[in-house]
């Protein structure tokens, strides 16, 4: 069940790719991932009104700010890269993950493991059909942000361990709204909202139909699904 939950999770954050590309045609990649947390915060507030347990915030507050930098990092990296090139690089936090586990955690993987992975990257290697002929910023931003996937997931494993999964990421999402608007104003100031003014963009490829995706699909829905699976 929750090796299932995480694979449909990955397949949100996929199309989540593709979302972020429509909304960086009208906002920058700053406003882009500020925005789609803004309105996950407002969605999670009255939930977190009527049902919040979680009294202490420092866990939330850690893991919001990581995955913050994580997405913000990706987020100008997917608009200075392909998204070929992006998707690969992100999948490092697969590698990134275990040595840091190793590092932090003093945990151990059997060579199997690393076989596989090693396996898993060469085939996402060659389904993207990938050149590297010239690495950009963009590209190097892309592995920078998958280095914070990686400590944003040991943070979870270390502070959502006992608190309810959907609660923990409403929290997550909701500190990471208000401290990606406060980040946003201070560095690119308020941004025109007109182009999220049209609910008839919701039928095609738009900024309002990626922050639609993005904020509910791979902020509320796929991060609960990740949070509650590394319960597991």
């Amino acid at each position: 069940m929750r090796l299932a939950l995480l694979v449909f999770a990955t397949l949100i954050w996929g199309l989540g790719f593709v979302a972020t590309r429509w909304t960086l045609t009208d906002y920058s990649p700053i406003w882009s991932n500020s925005l789609r947390y803004v309105f996950a915060a407002l969605i999670s507030i009255p939930f977190l009104l009527k049902f919040r347990t979680i009294k202490d915030i420092k866990g939330p507050v850690i893991c919001a700010a990581l995955l913050l930098i994580a997405l913000q990092l990706q987020t100008v990296g997917i608009g200075l890269t392909t998204l070929a090139k992006s998707g690969f690089l992100t999948v490092f936090y697969s590698i990134f993950t275990p040595i840091l586990s190793f590092f932090i955690l003093k945990q151990r993987f059997r060579k199997t493991y690393w076989a596989l992975v090693t396996m898993a990257m060469m085939g996402i290697l060659m389904l993207c059909n990938l050149e590297f002929s010239e690495f950009n910023l963009g590209d190097m931003m892309t592995l920078a942000s998958a280095l914070f996937f990686s400590l944003h997931i040991l943070a979870v494993d270390r502070y959502a361990m006992k608190h309810p999964a959907i609660e923990f990421n409403f929290l997550q999402c909701f500190y990471m709204g208000v401290m990606g608007f406060v980040f946003a104003m201070i560095y690119e100031g308020m941004p025109n909202l007109e182009p999220l003014m049209h609910l008839e963009d919701l039928t095609t490829p738009s900024p309002l139909l990626g922050f639609i995706i993005l904020s509910i699909f791979s902020s509320i829905i796929a991060f609960s699904f990740q949070v509650y699976a590394q319960q597991g």
